[in-house]
């Protein structure tokens, strides 16, 4: 299947962010940048899951340069995997992220936000690397990330925006493109059937 190979962005609803201070006097902040096997909102004429184990190959990519950010904005950092102040791993719920926000007027503000409920969701930036696609009952597709071949950052997101979708729609109709000659297959099998049935009465 054709890739479009463009970052895309997915936000979710993270129960799990946490801001702690820690004993070195500072601000902890953890949580699930993406969850494992849970069906997203429609992103436009699809759902989306993200599949256990999907961030494996990006995590031990040598080449991995994450960074943390506030509504994905590359000018409001907190952390950066290369430094070493952001610690990101997976594990049977998702993809978490942490990190001691910096002593910043910008790390204080949004820590304090934090503690506060006011941010309360999470976002990252991502390529994917291999997905899959399937026609469940009802006709609804459903879009698996298999393999996310970059990941580009973990943010930290004060509204809810509509995920970027663009690429995922492309590659929704590459997919039904890929299947229109089955259809058409399956079509005329039904009609040649219809036709030896017509014909043996």
């Amino acid at each position: 299947m054709k890739k479009t190979n463009e970052k895309e962005v997915r936000q979710i609803s993270c129960s799990e962010l946490r801001a702690v201070d820690n004993e070195a006097g500072g601000v902890t902040i953890r949580g699930y940048a993406s969850v494992y096997g849970q069906l997203s909102e429609d992103l436009g004429g699809f759902r989306e899951q993200i599949k256990d184990g999907a961030f494996k190959n990006a995590l031990a990519s040598p080449d991995l340069d994450c960074v943390a950010l506030l509504n994905h904005d590359n000018n409001l950092v907190f952390a950066r995997s290369t430094s070493g102040t952001l610690k990101l791993s997976s594990d049977k719920e998702g993809l978490l992220s942490e990190w001691e926000m910096p002593n910043t007027q910008l790390g204080r503000d949004t820590a304090e936000l934090v503690k506060r409920g006011d941010i309360s969701k999470m976002s990252f930036g991502f390529y994917v690397g291999k997905d899959s696609w399937e026609k469940r009952n009802g006709g609804k597709y459903v879009r698996t990330i298999e393999d996310v071949k970059k990941l580009v950052d973990v943010s930290l997101v004060t509204t809810p925006a509509y995920p970027q979708t663009s690429a995922g729609i492309r590659s929704l109709e590459n997919y039904k493109e890929v299947q229109a000659p089955t259809d058409n297959k399956n079509e005329i099998r039904k009609a040649k059937l219809t036709i030896l049935k017509l014909g043996k009465k």
